[in-house]
């Protein structure tokens, strides 16, 4: 397992064995690194130039791994009472990166730079009327521990997003309810 510049995330390795016949991965088992009790499996595909915005919900705690394709996870802490409030990290992953572990009170955004499929993990039922949709793009956001912030090297004219990511709300809206 290898930690993250923000505390809690996780990245964990698959284990891959191989001989003359094929491979085979250790995807998950009881005996994993971090406290998860699986609930909920999703797959999805997203094209090329596809911006999931920040997903939150407080008390769901996520593993991703990409399938195929390559895709930049970006996290923000979300924890009110965290010194990296608010901090984003982001970190390329494809098939061989393994698991991120999101852990509760952080948010996730994901940004496809190839067409991708990816798999979730959740830990509790996802409710889609319990998400919260905040602006990726918030000034309020900051990332410290990357050499840049990779959203504003972004053509924001090409990206494809949903329209609840088109008006995520903004960190102070957030912050106010």
């Amino acid at each position: 397992m290898i930690s993250c510049p923000i505390s809690d995330i996780k990245l964990i390795p698959i284990e891959k064995f191989e001989d003359e016949r094929g491979s085979i991965e250790v995807l998950y088992k009881s005996n994993f690194p971090i406290d998860f009790k699986i609930v909920q499996l999703n797959q999805s595909y997203c094209k090329k130039g596809t911006l999931k915005g920040i997903h939150y919900t407080s008390d769901m705690s996520k593993l991703i791994r990409v399938i195929s394709g390559e895709i930049i996870e970006i996290v923000i802490d979300m924890r009110k009472d965290s010194p990296d409030f608010l901090n984003g990290y982001h970190i390329t992953l494809d098939k061989n990166t393994g698991w991120i572990y999101i852990p509760k009170g952080f948010g996730n955004c994901m940004y496809f730079s190839s067409d991708s499929i990816v798999e979730y993990l959740f830990d509790v039922e996802f409710l889609k009327s319990e998400q919260i949709y905040l602006n990726i793009f918030d000034k309020n956001i900051k990332f410290p521990y990357n050499n840049i912030d990779y959203l504003n090297n972004l053509d924001r004219k090409s990206l494809i997003r949903s329209e609840k990511d088109k008006i995520g709300m903004s960190v102070k809206k957030w912050l106010s309810l």
